[in-house]
Parts: structure tokens; C-alpha cells; sequence
């Protein structure tokens, strides 16, 4: 069924109204006709769309030329054709200079359907490519995933910003996990959470604060720009909005925000240098284990820090270069050695010894951190079998297991191949997560890891308390123990607020049956609250520092027996003696 060709016809006389619609039936369209007469009528008939507007040169009350300024007026897009039976050929001239897509004489209207059929499919054909160009815009300055500005777009409308006082804020808010996402759960899951995320932040940053910008200006970044003022404000709800799970399809999805912050005039006056500055503020908030930070000078130094480690990094576990130290934990029942946690350290040829708060961040954004956990886990086994074959009784050691292993293919295998390499008992192997690496898909984390805990392995959540710490989460993941984050006990026992945090933990593993680890002990009173809390496990200084694998042995024949330190948790003050910390030296305990 052909659509209605809807026209408009300016046109004082209806015998030439009748004459004019006989010549559009060849057009084979049903015909929608309106008549005006005068500027009123014809003002009032515009507020409806049209396809083609036909007049007649001159009427009594107006002429053509008047009804094309009042359509250009209105940018009435539709074709303009002159009817006359008077207009000579300059009039005609003057005319199609003015806009009038044709002219067609009262005793040629014949003329008339072809001129129209015409002038309908050029009037197509620029709404083809007017559409196409906006396209094209849309393209250029939007995402196309999130619709927000892109970075281009961001930067223009930043650089116009910056064009007021000077004073504006560029934060940069880094979605960590996003790769990982889209890695475990496909590209069409990663790009429906970065719709939700700018979604959440169109509804409630960007219609809620007058003169926030935001766009979405690198795969996993969101850049917002605000008058210096609102920064903190805009910090503080964003992480807010960012806290709440995202639900996609059936999936819970947690995502964690790192903010970086770039002050306008102070760290930069042009746009890009803003945007960059405040990206770079984002890598110094995540190597020091930060949600924000701002921009400082030295950051660039960080920055190309970082690309040197990357670069040494590279092929790091096959060179020799990585080894383990192991802290062992104390049971605080009886004080008696537990079992150990293995930590990673690199010394580099080039570099000297490399914090793991600095490569290992590196190493899991680089894809190192799949080879270099592969050597961790073969390097415990070997050690332990070691261990074993000396004579000490075996303990388990726990490993220390990153996001991106748990999303390798073969993290599985490679856990099963050391242990029948070394001829071991899958329970002489743990693993510690932590909270944010679980809830950055939990569904995905849960399916591994209920196959590994199915072998017999013992898994424990790194850092509790520090991330998500909800119950729901915890009912559905297949762990063994909880590990308190040592920032809680560090205060211990004088600082209410964490008493009451470690005492809530502890009742909720008991409910959960299950086992709980105080991290970071380094006194005798911390040691006493947590076994009067109930407790089970320990480790800190006041126990042990790292210990290399010769240490381990020599601190392990010692313990063998007896307690750790004998009497620790059951008689007084300690009056300064010294304890040996089995690494040659003395402290005060």
C-alpha cells in the first residue's frame, strides 16, 4: 500500500485547486490535499508535516515569494513548486535563486506530477545524506556503545569549559575488571555493563548536577569535567552510584571504580593535557591501593617506571628471577605452626628488588601474571615435596591467586599437574582471593573455584573487610577461610570501631562454619583479643617475618614440639624480651 503524498497547496482558487489535483493522480498516490490563502492560514497549516508545498505566484492577500520566506522561516524542508499562468522568465530566475525547486506554467501542467516525482526523490535523497552526515557526526563525537561523548568530544567541550575561569576539575574513572569481564563473559555482556554504568551516571550525575560533563573517553574509562567546587561532591556520589551491583541478564556483576583527578590551571591549562594527567592519576591510585588520587609531578617518573617493569617482566618466570618467601601461621589455640603463605618476590638484574605492590598490578594488566602464578604453583609443590622428603611434617602452603588466573583455561590443569609431579595431596595446597576479584563476576568464580575446592583444596578470602564483605556472596562461594585485612587488627584492641568489625567477622564465619585468620598480628594484646573473639589463626611479626625456604626449615624443625613461642598468649607482658624472628636478627616482641 503506497504511504499518502501529503500536500500543502497555497492557492486562492478552488477551479485551479481542482486542476491541480487531477494533475497529481499520475503521481499513483492517494492525495492528502490542504488549501490556504493567506499568511495566517498558511502559518497555522505548517505545524503539520508536509511532502510538497505548491503555490500560485500571486494571490490577493500574499504572493509566492512571501509564502517562501514564511517556510524558510519555519525551515519547512519540503519542495517548493510555483504554479502561474503570468511569470516571465526573469521572475522564474529570481525565483529558483530564492529556493523554488521548480516552476510550472497553468497551461503546461503536465508538467506538474514529473516535477513533484522529482523534487520528492531529490528531497529523499537529502534526508538520505543528511541522515548519513549525522550519522557520521554521531560517530565521530559519540560512543557508540555508551552514547555519551567520546574522547574527542569530551575534549572540545572541556577545552570550552576551560575557556571560562580555568578552574575545572577532569576525573577519570577507571571500571578495573572490565577486560577481565569481557574476557570470561564475551564483548556483548562488558558493553551492556558500560551502558548500564553510563546509564546510572546520565541519571543521576549528569541530570542531577548542573554543569557536569561526562563521556566515555577509553575502553574502560569515563571522563567527567565540574567546576572545582563540585569535585568532592562528584568523587563521593560516584562511588556511591558504583557500589550497587549491575545486574546483566541473570548475572550480579560488581565492578571497582579507581578515580584519578587532574586540577585545572594547576596540573594542566589544555584539554588533552587534563585528560592525560588525570589518566595518569588513576595508575598512581592503583599502585598505591587507592580508590582516588590526584595528579602529582612525579607521576610521569611512576608512569615510565611502570612501562620498564612491563618491558622487564616480560618471559620473567622462565630467566630465574622470580622467588619465594614463606609466613608461616600460627594456630592461637596452642600457638603450634599451622601452616605457611608463600609471597611472591622479583630481583631484577636491572631493576634490584621490585616490590610486588608495584609489579604485580603490572604483571596481571599484562597477562604475566598467568606464567609467573603457573611458576608459583609449581615452585610450592617442588619446595614442599622437598620438605617432606627431609623429614618435616607436611603443612599447607597457601598461594596467593590473581583475577586473571582464575580466568585461564588451563589454571586448573596446571594445579593438577604440580601436584602429580610432586606426588601431593591436594590439601597441602591453598588458595587466597580476594573479595574484589570474586564479585567481579561471581557466577564465573564461583563454577572454578567449586572445581578446585572438589579436589580437596583449601580456599581463603584474602583482605576481608575491605570490599563487598556481604553474606550473600560468601554463602555461594566454595571457601574454607576468611583472612581479616590486616588494617583492622593494626588498631587492636584499643580502637572500638575495629574491635567491633573483627568481632562481626568472627561471628559470621562461625555462622558460615568457617575458619577464621587474623593477618598482620604483631603484638601480644592483638594475639589475646582475637583468641578471646574466638579466632583460630594468625600470622604477623609477632610470630614470624618472611621466611626464605632454608629459614622455613630451620623454623619448622624448631616448632616441631612445641609453641611458637611458649607462653605467648597465657602469661604476662613480655617486659621487652627479645624474640628471634628466624632470619638471624633480634627484635622486641
Amino acid at each position: 500500500m503506497r504511504q499518502d503524498l501529503n500536500v500543502l497547496l497555497i492557492e486562492d482558487s478552488a477551479d485551479d485547486a481542482e486542476l491541480l489535483e487531477l494533475a497529481l493522480t499520475e503521481l499513483d498516490r492517494p492525495l492528502r490535499m490542504r488549501r490556504v490563502d493567506d499568511a495566517t492560514s498558511l502559518e497555522t497549516a505548517l505545524d503539520d508535516p508536509w511532502d510538497v508545498v505548491i503555490a500560485d505566484y500571486a494571490l490577493p492577500a500574499f504572493d509566492a515569494e512571501q509564502a517562501l520566506a514564511i517556510l524558510n522561516f519555519r525551515r519547512c524542508a519540503a519542495p517548493f513548486i510555483v504554479v502561474s499562468g503570468c511569470i516571465g522568465e526573469e521572475t522564474t530566475v529570481r525565483l529558483l535563486k530564492q529556493g523554488v525547486a521548480d516552476c510550472v506554467m497553468k497551461d503546461h501542467l503536465a508538467r506538474l506530477a514529473p516535477a513533484v516525482r522529482r523534487e520528492l526523490n531529490e528531497a529523499e535523497n537529502r534526508r538520505a545524506r543528511a541522515d548519513a552526515e549525522a550519522e557520521l557526526e554521531r560517530l565521530a563525537f559519540f560512543d557508540e556503545v555508551t552514547g555519551l561523548p567520546n574522547r574527542r568530544c569530551f575534549r572540545a567541550l572541556l577545552a570550552e569549559a576551560l575557556e571560562g575561569d580555568g578552574h575545572v576539575d577532569v576525573l577519570c574513572l577507571h571500571i578495573d575488571r572490565l577486560r577481565m569481564i569481557a574476557d570470561t563473559l564475551g564483548e556483548r555482556v562488558s558493553e551492556t555493563l558500560l551502558r548500564a554504568i553510563a546509564e546510572r551516571l546520565q541519571k543521576h550525575l549528569i541530570d542531577g548536577v548542573e554543569g557536569v560533563l561526562v563521556g566515555h573517553i577509553g575502553s574502560a574509562e569515563f571522563g567527567i569535567a565540574a567546576h572545582r567546587p563540585q569535585c568532592d561532591g562528584i568523587v563521593h556520589r560516584v562511588r556511591d552510584l558504583l557500589r550497587l551491583p549491575f545486574l546483566v541478564g541473570q548475572r550480579e556483576l560488581f565492578v571497582d571504580p579507581v578515580i584519578g583527578i587532574g586540577h585545572a590551571p594547576d596540573d594542566g591549562r589544555d584539554a588533552e593535557v587534563l585528560v592525560r594527567n588525570a589518566q595518569a592519576a588513576v595508575q598512581r591510585a592503583r599502585t598505591l591501593g587507592q580508590v582516588v588520587a590526584g595528579y602529582t609531578p612525579e607521576i610521569e617518573s611512576e608512569a615510565l617506571r611502570r612501562l620498564h617493569v612491563g618491558n622487564r617482566l616480560h618471559g620473567v618466570a622462565e630467566r630465574g628471577d622470580l622467588h619465594l618467601l614463606y609466613q608461616p601461621k600460627i594456630a592461637l589455640q596452642d600457638g603450634s605452626v599451622c601452616g605457611l603463605e608463600a609471597l611472591l618476590r622479583w630481583d631484577d638484574p636491572e631493576l634490584g628488588p621490585v616490590s610486588p605492590v608495584c609489579f604485580v598490578p603490572v604483571a596481571e594488566e599484562t597477562g604475566e601474571i598467568v606464567p609467573i602464578g603457573a611458576w608459583v604453583i609449581h615452585e610450592v609443590c617442588r619446595q614442599l615435596r622437598t620438605w617432606i622428603d627431609d623429614g618435616l611434617e607436611p603443612l599447607p602452603v597457601a598461594v596467593n591467586v590473581a583475577a586473571r588466573q582464575l580466568r585461564d583455561p588451563g589454571f586448573v590443569q596446571v594445579i593438577e599437574q604440580a601436584l602429580a609431579m610432586y606426588r601431593l595431596t591436594p590439601a597441602l595446597l591453598a588458595l587466597e582471593i580476594t573479595e574484589s576479584d570474586v564479585m567481579a563476576d561471581t557466577a564465573t568464580a564461583v563454577a572454578i573455584l567449586s572445581a578446585i575446592r572438589a579436589m580437596g583444596i583449601a580456599i581463603a578470602v584474602d583482605d576481608f573487610g575491605t570490599g563487598y564483605s556481604s553474606l550473600g556472596y560468601l554463602r555461594r562461594l566454595p571457601i574454607s577461610h576468611i583472612k581479616i585485612d590486616r588494617s583492622f587488627i593494626r588498631h587492636l584492641p584499643g580502637d572500638t570501631e575495629d574491635r567491633a568489625i573483627v568481632e562481626a567477622i568472627v561471628a559470621l564465619a562461625r555462622a558460615l562454619r568457617l575458619t577464621v585468620v587474623a593477618e598482620g598480628v604483631e603484638n601480644r594484646e592483638q594475639a589475646q583479643f582475637l583468641l578471646g573473639q574466638g579466632c583460630e589463626q594468625a600470622q604477623g611479626f609477632l610470630f614470624a617475618r618472611p621466611l626464605d625456604h632454608r629459614r622455613v626449615t630451620t623454623f619448622l624443625r624448631e616448632t616441631a614440639f612445641g609453641e611458637v613461642l611458649p607462653g605467648i598468649l597465657s602469661v604476662p607482658a613480655l617486659s621487652g624480651q627479645g624474640q628471634v624472628d628466624w632470619m638471624g636478627d633480634s627484635r622486641t616482641g
